[in-house]
C-alpha cells in the first residue's frame, strides 16, 4: 500500500499511538481518529505523514484481517449439513450417530460403564466395526447430541494443518487475489494470478517489519490452493452458474440419508422397448415408476404401466414398495426365473419427488399423511437432488433395455432400416425380466461409493429392525 492509497479504514501508528483513517478532511488532509480515545481526531497532510514515516516516528499498519491472523482467535466451525463434509467424515459422523441412537433406544437411566457395555457391543456387531469406542467416548457423543439434537453436533473437530501464522497471512492474500483475479468471468490464468499475488505480497511487506515479512508463494502452492477449492464454485464463478450446473449435474450431491427408509426417491421414465399383450395386441412403449431407498440403494418397488405418469402410478409403486413381496416372488422363484429373494419393503420416513403434477395433488399428500410419511420436493431443474434413482434408471436402460431384441430408438434416424414390427416383448415377460435384473443383477452389484452391494447394505442397516 502506498501513501496515496491510504484510504478509509487504513491504520497508522504515530509515536506509539494507533490511528484509523476515516477519509479526507479540509484541503485533502487525512482524518485520523485514535483507537484508545475515540473523541480525539487529528487532521494530517499526506506530506507530513510521509515525513513522519521517513523519520521513523510513524509506520503504516497491516489490514485488520492480517493482524487478526497474526494474533488469531480460534473458533470451531460446524458445517451446515453432511453434504458439506468429505466422504470419510460423513462415514465417521454416521458411525457416531449409530452409537448415540443405540443409547437413546435403550432408554438407560444412567450412563455407566456397566449399562453402556452391552449397548456398545450390540451396535458394534450390527455395524460390523472392528473396534468399539470407549464408553466414555459414547457418553461424550450423547452429551454433544443432547445440546443441539442434530447429527451435525457429532462431526469430528477438524485439527489444524500446522501452518504458522505468517503462512496463514500469506493464504489470506492468496485468497484475496484468487477471488479478484482467478474466480472472475475474465478467466485469468494461474500464472497471471501468481504475478498479481506477488505484487500484493510486496505491497504488504512494505507495511510490516522485515522479520515479519510474508514469503512469496510459488506457482505450485497457488495451484494446490486452487485445487482445494470447490470445483462447482470455481466453474460457476468463471463460466456462470448455469454452465456449472449442467457440467456437474451428474456429480452433484442430493439428500443425505443415514439409515434405511429415511429418504426414499421416486421417479418415472419411458422405456424404449415395444411391448405386446399375449403376442397379439401391441401396447407401445411402457412407463416405469421406480421407488428407491437412498441409503442402501435397494429398489423398494416398481410399476409398469402404459399411461402417462399419474397419481395411480405413484400409489401402485408405493404399495409395492411398502408391502412384502413374497406373493410376487413365489411364482418367479418356483419357475427358476430368479435366484434371490426381494427383502426390501417398509414405510419410508420421507418421500423425495420432483415437481411433476402427479406429486402435487392433495390425494398423494393425504395418503402420505395417513402413512406418516413426509414429502420433499426437489428444486426445479435440479435432478441431482434425487440422483440415486436417476442413476438407477440410466443403468436400467443401458444394462438391460438396450440388450432386448424389442428395443427401439428415441430418435427416428437412429432406428435405421430396422423394422419394428415383430420385435415386441410380451408384457408378462417384460415384468419378469425387470424383476430378475433388479434382484439378481442390480441388488448383487457393488455400489461405487462404498463397495458394498445394495442387498448387503440393506441387511446391515435393517438387522434387528421391524418396520411395522
Amino acid at each position: 500500500m502506498t501513501l496515496t492509497e491510504l484510504g478509509h479504514g487504513s491504520r497508522v501508528e504515530i509515536n506509539g499511538r494507533h490511528y484509523k483513517c476515516e477519509g479526507r478532511g479540509p484541503q485533502g488532509r487525512l482524518k485520523l481518529r485514535r483507537d484508545d480515545k475515540r473523541s480525539s481526531i487529528t487532521f494530517l497532510s499526506p506530506e507530513r505523514l510521509n515525513d513522519y514515516i521517513l523519520d521513523g516516528r510513524a509506520r503504516l499498519l497491516p489490514p485488520q484481517e492480517l493482524r487478526d491472523l497474526l494474533h488469531p482467535k480460534v473458533a470451531p466451525s460446524i458445517p451446515a449439513d453432511l453434504s458439506a463434509l468429505a466422504d470419510h467424515e460423513q462415514a465417521a459422523t454416521r458411525r457416531r450417530y449409530d452409537y448415540v441412537k443405540g443409547v437413546y433406544r435403550t432408554g438407560l437411566p444412567a450412563l455407566t460403564a456397566a449399562r453402556l457395555g452391552p449397548v456398545i457391543t450390540a451396535v458394534r456387531e450390527k455395524r460390523g466395526d472392528e473396534r468399539a469406542p470407549h464408553w466414555r467416548t459414547v457418553v461424550r457423543w450423547v452429551r454433544q447430541y443432547e445440546q443441539s439434537q442434530s447429527v451435525m453436533a457429532l462431526v469430528a473437530e477438524r485439527r489444524g494443518n500446522g501452518h504458522d501464522r505468517l503462512g496463514r497471512a500469506c493464504e489470506l492474500l492468496m485468497q484475496r487475489t484468487v477471488e479478484e483475479r482467478y474466480l472472475s468471468r475474465a478467466r485469468n490464468s494461474l500464472k497471471d494470478t501468481l504475478i498479481h499475488l506477488h505484487v500484493a505480497v510486496d505491497k504488504e511487506n512494505e507495511l510490516i517489519d522485515t522479520e515479519c515479512a510474508i514469503p512469496k508463494p510459488s506457482y505450485r502452492a497457488l495451484r494446490r490452493y486452487v485445487g482445494r477449492l470447490d470445483k462447482f464454485e470455481v466453474m460457476a464463478r468463471r463460466y456462470g452458474e448455469g454452465y456449472a450446473r449442467r457440467w456437474f449435474r451428474a456429480y452433484g450431491k442430493g439428500a443425505i440419508a443415514t439409515r434405511a427408509l429415511e429418504i426414499v426417491q421416486i421417479d418415472h421414465t419411458i422405456l424404449d422397448v415395444e411391448v405386446a399383450f399375449l403376442g397379439v395386441l401391441r401396447l407401445g412403449k411402457p412407463t416405469i415408476t421406480v421407488v428407491l431407498d437412498t441409503y442402501t440403494r435397494m429398489v423398494l418397488g416398481l410399476e409398469v404401466t402404459f399411461q402417462p405418469a399419474s397419481y395411480l402410478c405413484v400409489m401402485d409403486a408405493l404399495c409395492t414398495s411398502i408391502l412384502p413381496k413374497d406373493a410376487l416372488m413365489a411364482p418367479l422363484r418356483h419357475s427358476g426365473v430368479v435366484r434371490n429373494d426381494w427383502p426390501a419393503f417398509g414405510v419410508p420416513e420421507l418421500l423425495l419427488v420432483d415437481n411433476g403434477r402427479e406429486f402435487r395433488g392433495h390425494d398423494l399428500k393425504n395418503a402420505c399423511a395417513h402413512l406418516g410419511m413426509d414429502i420433499r420436493y426437489c428444486p426445479p431443474r435440479s435432478p441431482w437432488f434425487k440422483g440415486a434413482v436417476e442413476r438407477f434408471l440410466l443403468s436400467l436402460k443401458n444394462s438391460l433395455i438396450a440388450q432386448l431384441p424389442s428395443r427401439t430408438f428415441p430418435i427416428k434416424e437412429e432406428q435405421g432400416d430396422r423394422e419394428p414390427d415383430g420385435y415386441a416383448i410380451d408384457l408378462d415377460d417384460l415384468r419378469a425380466v425387470l424383476v430378475k435384473w433388479v434382484v439378481d443383477v442390480y441388488h448383487e452389484s457393488p455400489h461405487g461409493m462404498n463397495g458394498l452391494t445394495p442387498r448387503a447394505m440393506w441387511e446391515q442397516a435393517t438387522r434387528g429392525e421391524r418396520w411395522f
